[in-house]
């Protein structure tokens, strides 16, 4: 259950009124895009609210530092369909250059020249690459295949953030650069996690240890509020009741997404993407998710009886509701983020979700712990 720490000491999951911080950046439609594409980045803020973002621009190549890392390469990108949501999200696109593989080095075996000799393929025909293809012989196509598939090229996205405070956070987010054509039959692209659904579970306490949402005998023994139901909004609902003799756990769904097809029959789909490593071997994507609270009506000299959670990177984290009873408001933030574990040269997906609730004191729970 939850451990004893000092909960005056700065916590990396609990998100403080007075630090800006950057819950995730999701790159869209996926995070792995192609030469030309338009690409969408979604930043997620909490903490001390931030009032503009600037200074946006790519790199290729990152040195390591005494104090971190630095792009060797920068190049600035003017972003496109802006959309403000400050101070808790940003959203804004960017076209990727048709020519960024030219004369830089990626993830391949391939020569410079060769892997030039390829982009200069697709820049030439880039109006009408179906017809290109269709004129080549089936050896010549399946020679470039096997070379576009090759060509990963790794992208850094980097802008600045500007606090309320006047603190400012330099952001970086991965993401890579594959060509994807249909038409020549090459790899399809990665996904971002699939998360339907954020909520809090509320457990009689002789049920707490052990419970998962996946085992059959502890299922019909807790309720369950969503914060935050993608397939089912009338399902969302923000009050909490806290009581006496009870555990409460966040959760989100695994990545097994379940509906109901034609037939009534519920059928399940994971969201996770699969590859073939060089071994010929299938290789899932595993989840993690990093979980984030705030105490939205934060008092800093009663930091030990807010809301706390045990954050173990899991889809399901217990959760202990605050012990002053005059704190309500709360939000949760998480970031899930995927990875292929063994696999260096791919992207990392990444998925935000944030949602605000309301806790809601039984006489017997505010009896036992006070005003």
């Amino acid at each position: 259950m939850i451990s004893c720490t000092n909960f005056n000491a700065p916590l990396f999951e609990r998100i403080d009124d007075n630090k800006l911080r950057v819950i995730g950046v999701s790159i869209g439609p996926h995070p792995e895009v192609s030469p030309g594409d338009t690409v969408t980045a979604t930043a997620y803020f909490a903490g001390n609210p931030v009032v503009s973002v600037d200074a946006f621009s790519i790199a290729h190549s990152i040195l390591w530092a005494s104090d971190g890392t630095i792009p060797s390469d920068d190049y600035t990108i003017t972003p496109i369909n802006y959309i403000s949501g400050l101070p808790d999200s940003i959203r804004f696109s960017f076209v990727v250059n048709s020519d960024v593989f030219i004369g830089r080095r990626n993830f391949s075996s391939l020569s410079q020249a060769k892997s030039d000799s390829v982009a200069n393929i697709f820049i030439k025909n880039k109006t009408d690459l179906s017809t290109y293809l269709s004129g080549l012989p089936a050896k010549d196509l399946d020679s470039l295949k096997i070379f576009a598939d090759k060509m990963v090229l790794p992208a850094f996205l980097l802008f600045t953030a500007h606090s309320a405070s006047g603190t400012s956070l330099k952001i970086k987010t991965d993401f890579s650069i594959k060509y994807h054509v249909p038409d020549l039959g090459t790899a399809s692209a990665l996904s971002n996690p699939s998360i339907h659904w954020v909520g809090i579970c509320k457990v009689p306490s002789q049920y707490a240890l052990g419970f998962s949402l996946d085992s059959i005998n502890l299922n019909n023994n807790h309720v369950i509020t969503y914060l935050y139901n993608s397939d089912t909004p009338s399902l969302v609902d923000s009050i909490i009741d806290v009581d006496t003799g009870y555990s409460y756990f966040l959760a989100a769904d695994n990545g097994v997404y379940s509906s109901i097809d034609s037939n009534s029959m519920t059928r399940s789909d994971t969201a996770w993407d699969t590859i073939i490593d060089r071994n010929g071997v299938s290789q899932y994507a595993t989840y993690n998710y990093m979980w984030f609270y705030q105490n939205l009506e934060y008092n800093a000299e009663n930091a030990d009886t807010l809301m706390l959670i045990d954050n173990n990177e899991s889809a399901l984290v217990e959760m202990r509701p605050p012990r002053l009873t005059s704190i309500h408001r709360f939000r949760v933030c998480l970031c899930v983020y995927d990875q292929f574990p063994g696999i260096w040269n791919r992207p990392r997906g990444e998925t935000v979700r944030m949602a605000n609730g309301v806790f809601r004191y039984s006489e017997a729970y505010i009896k036992k712990y006070g005003e």
